[in-house]
């Protein structure tokens, strides 16, 4: 899921960004601090 919704951004930086945080531990709090950090939390969430 997370995945898919970075690959789907028109920002090709924010998309690369949450690929490289959900690698390794502690994917999914990287992934969601910046996806809140980027202002996205309502694409995510929605």
């Amino acid at each position: 899921m997370m995945e898919k919704f970075s690959f789907n951004l028109t920002d090709k930086k924010q998309g690369d960004t949450l690929l490289n945080a959900i690698n390794g531990k502690g994917a999914f709090r990287r992934f969601k601090d910046s996806v809140n950090q980027m202002g996205l939390d309502n694409q995510w969430y929605s």
